[in-house]
């Protein structure tokens, strides 16, 4: 509604606009969960420590 406001005000021609809902916030967990509850299943957790995670980053072999 406020970005239609916006479009037609005249005194945000040639302006740039930049418009950020206050809760548009979401975590990655959050976004997994709702992608979860949307495609119907759960998927697998895989938990990696911080210094294998630099060191597989470091390498040029790539793990997927």
């Amino acid at each position: 509604m406020y970005t239609v406001k916006a479009a037609n005000d005249p005194r945000t021609r040639n302006r740039v606009v930049i418009y950020r809902p206050p809760k548009n916030i979401i975590s990655q967990n959050e976004l997994i969960s709702l992608w979860e509850k949307k495609c119907g299943h759960t998927f697998t957790n895989t938990f990696i420590l911080e210094e294998e995670l630099v060191k597989q980053s470091q390498s040029k072999k790539v793990y997927y």
